[in-house]
């Protein structure tokens, strides 16, 4: 499937010493500290960053980069990665996801088979066949996949842990996960198909593709702490958070940069990406307000439910107390009430703006607090719109 599916080619320590002289030191002092068998070590011709581990056995492993965060990483960064995957391996996570995931993994290779199979379709009924099927096992493999974040999600605070143990370097991690949301949100503008890797390494990789956008941000401010912080309060902070990380595979990348940050208060090094005075400003938050916006707006998320069984109720109120209507009257106001719902909704989610209030994604990122909607649209001067706690070009 590796080779097939993501064209991987298997090197060995010597070959990434060239890339990371301080990666392969990591590996080797790690494997033997913990008897562990050196991993088989791979390389995916991608332009993608994007690392991950698997093995149905510790002595079985495989740690997998792409060229792409090879080339985008300096050579701490990748030990830290190096470091991270050695940590599912060795902590048995990676043994654990590999073994419960393999039937899902059929499911994804069948996926990405009808796929590929299937472009073009229009010319024949088989192509349109195999094109139909697609979608449908990817809907599936998704809703395989979502019992295991929970697993995956902690895994990965463990594997951060063990990272920074074995090389005393959190900032390390910390700016290799940004660099590394980067790189993801810009080699995916460069491609008019969604990458396979991304997804079929979701479960044992260092990011989840689907909470990287805001992340990205942070990367174009990191030298202004002040932004770069107020970019990760949305994930510490906002209500919605939460909502998302339930369904993300990896915890948000703000809580991550967060730990990291006391890991390096506690080695007494520099914390990264100005984030030592990040519990100051979540004080500082109204945290009420927060509360008080995210109800208000998550009523406006499902006002076409709201507007249905409020209508339905009104309908039989009026049917059993007053007898005015009748039963089939309050089947055609539940239909109006949900058709009032989603016409509210929509002017809600996307309010008709002449002058944008903010000038471009890094300011929507961090306006002072971090208040933005999962579901209302701000629409930027540089024609970009931020949505769903993301900044999008």
């Amino acid at each position: 499937m590796q080779r097939w599916l993501y064209g991987t080619h298997w090197i060995s320590i010597t070959d990434l010493a060239s890339q990371s002289m301080e990666a392969s030191r990591v590996i080797e002092q790690v494997c033997t500290r913990y008897n562990l068998k050196f991993p088989r070590l791979g390389v995916i011709a991608d332009p993608h960053p994007v690392a991950f581990a698997y093995g149905t056995a510790p002595d079985q492993s495989r740690l997998v980069l792409s060229q792409g965060l090879l080339s985008l990483l300096s050579e701490d960064e990748i030990a830290a990665v190096c470091a991270y995957g050695l940590g599912r391996i060795q902590l048995r996570t990676a043994s654990v996801l590999s073994l419960i995931a393999a039937p899902l993994q059929v499911l994804f290779l069948a996926y990405a088979y009808t796929a590929l199979m299937g472009e073009g379709r229009g010319k024949s009924g088989r192509k349109d066949l195999i094109g139909h099927l697609s979608p449908l096992l990817y809907l599936i493999y998704n809703a395989g996949a979502y019992p295991l974040f929970w697993l995956s999600r902690l895994a990965t605070y463990h594997a951060d842990h063990f990272a920074v143990e074995q090389t005393g370097n959190p900032n390390g991690l910390a700016r290799a996960l940004t660099k590394t949301a980067h790189g993801i949100v810009q080699a995916g503008k460069r491609r008019a198909r969604p990458s396979f890797l991304l997804d079929g390494s979701r479960l044992f990789g260092l990011l989840d593709l689907k909470t990287v956008t805001a992340a990205s941000t942070a990367e174009q401010v990191q030298n202004q702490p002040q932004q770069c912080r107020r970019i990760f309060l949305w994930d510490l902070a906002n209500p919605w958070a939460r909502w998302m990380q339930v369904n993300s595979s990896h915890p948000l990348l703000g809580q991550r940069i967060r730990i990291l940050g006391l890991y390096a208060d506690r080695l007494r090094l520099p914390i990264a990406l100005g984030m030592g005075q990040i519990n100051t400003e979540i004080n500082q938050l109204d945290q009420h307000r927060l509360k008080h916006r995210f109800w208000w707006n998550l009523s406006f998320y499902g006002a076409e439910v709201v507007g249905l069984v409020v209508a339905w109720v009104v309908g039989l109120v009026v049917l059993f107390v007053l007898r005015g209507v009748q039963g089939h009257d309050i089947a055609g106001m539940a239909i109006v009430g949900f058709g009032l719902g989603m016409i509210s909704k929509a002017f809600f989610l996307y309010p008709r703006t002449r002058d944008p209030d903010l000038t471009n994604v890094v300011s929507a990122m961090a306006i002072p607090m971090p208040a933005l909607s999962a579901v209302r649209r701000y629409v930027c001067r540089e024609n970009c719109l931020v949505a769903d706690g993301w900044a999008i070009s």
